[in-house]
């Protein structure tokens, strides 16, 4: 499996709930800002980790913010872009964010 890192800031100008991915590959949310959803901390919600569009919910995210999304990819194959969006209650805030490249290094693992 490989893993990244993807850093994704709010540049809505406004406090946002949920985070919206959309990769071109289907990938697993390993972690949100170092917590996996499993974990009983964990205080947001994931939706659909594995498929073309993730939801991560229950997320607040202030203005100019940042959060930091481990994924993963059950295949040997590079880790992809991604398009991002933030929502409100699940109402668009802001515009896609398109092309959202990994930001710290690949590591493979068996």
């Amino acid at each position: 499996m490989n893993y990244g890192n993807y850093e994704i800031k709010n540049d809505t100008g406004k406090k946002v709930n949920d985070l919206h991915l959309q990769p071109t590959e289907a990938l697993d949310v390993i972690g949100v800002d170092g917590v996996a959803p499993d974990d009983p901390n964990a205080q947001y919600n994931v939706e659909a980790s594995g498929s073309a569009e993730i939801s991560i919910t229950d997320l607040p995210i202030g203005a100019g913010g940042r959060c930091t999304v481990r994924l993963g990819t059950p295949s040997s194959a590079k880790l992809p872009k991604l398009r991002a969006y933030w929502t409100i209650d699940g109402k668009l805030e802001g515009a896609v964010i398109e092309n959202i490249s990994k930001r710290v290094r690949q590591v493979k693992k068996g």
